[in-house]
């Protein structure tokens, strides 16, 4: 089995290789799958990434969710931990740590009942674990929370039987590429 930073590597080199059109079209399945899902549909509470460089592009859903009246919130790291601040529009974002666009905001979602966090992920396996940049934020987020539903967004290619795994890893409740959603709990 590759280890956690070569397979990074991997997923890396493989997601900048996918054509601009193939990125495109799976990018707008990967959407219009998320906007359909009920969990998206009944929660209150939008946590997600703000896309960068070679990231799947979710700001259709966000701009969605924006529209619909649901809280938006995206998160901002402070030192090992992260926290998901609340914005209202995509002026209200400016860049922060790691060259990624946060909110200016200093108002923390709170309350994260009846909430779809999108996750990004470099890959994702057939139990429901994730690799990212490796910084672990996600996975720590996630255990002192509970009752957020989790989507991960990958590639279809970037879907493997198995990744390496750590401790504190915590799986995801779905994974959504450009072919299906991958539920965890049928």
């Amino acid at each position: 089995m590759t280890d956690k930073a070569s397979l990074r590597k991997i997923c890396i080199s493989s997601r900048a290789g996918i054509s601009p059109e193939e990125r495109a079209a799976a990018q707008g399945k990967i959407c219009e799958f998320l906007l359909s899902m009920p969990e998206y549909k009944n929660a209150a509470l939008l946590l997600s990434y703000i896309p960068t460089g070679d990231e799947i592009d979710v700001t259709p859903v966000i701009a969605d969710a924006l529209k619909s009246g649901k809280t938006v919130a995206a998160p901002v790291t402070l030192g090992k931990s992260m926290e998901f601040r609340v914005f209202r529009s995509f002026d209200e974002l400016e860049k922060g740590s790691f060259g990624i666009m946060e909110p200016k905001s200093e108002k923390a979602a709170r309350n994260f009942e009846n909430c779809f966090c999108i996750t990004p992920a470099l890959c994702a396996d057939y139990e429901f674990y994730r690799l990212g940049y490796g910084g672990g934020y996600y996975d720590r987020f996630f255990e002192e929370q509970s009752g957020i539903f989790s989507a991960a967004l990958c590639f279809e290619k970037l879907r493997f039987e198995d990744i390496p795994r750590e401790s504190g890893d915590v799986p995801v409740d779905c994974v959504v590429t450009e072919k299906e959603i991958y539920r965890r709990y049928c």
